[in-house]
């Protein structure tokens, strides 16, 4: 800042006002959910009832995708494993020979 002809304890007051209205506006408030800020907190509130919403959808659709990776399917011939059915059935017609049974068995991970 460049003045002329003041007092630089005025100064000094003028400016340290400024400082502390501008950090008073620009205070923020964090959503913890997702690290959105706010300046109000009634925005906060708001966005917080939203946000727990989706990460609650978010974190059941997560672990619904997390049960389906630990599902396996096997050759009931050969006993390979595979993650996807149609991989299966495929290595079951191609390598196999077996063009009658188009099923193997699921198996869970978690229950191995």
């Amino acid at each position: 800042m460049n003045y002329l002809l003041c007092d630089s304890s005025i100064l000094n007051s003028v400016e340290a006002n400024v400082v502390q209205k501008s950090a008073k506006s620009c205070q923020q408030f964090r959503c913890d959910g997702c690290g959105r800020a706010y300046t109000r907190v009634d925005s906060l509130k708001r966005h917080q009832q939203k946000c727990d919403e989706f990460l609650a959808s978010f974190q059941d659709r997560q672990e619904k995708l997390e049960r389906l990776q630990q599902q396996e399917y096997y050759c009931n011939q050969c006993g390979k494993t595979y993650r996807r059915l149609d991989t299966l059935r495929r290595h079951q017609r191609l390598v196999c020979g077996d063009k009658e049974s188009n099923h193997g068995l699921k198996v869970d991970k978690a229950s191995l």
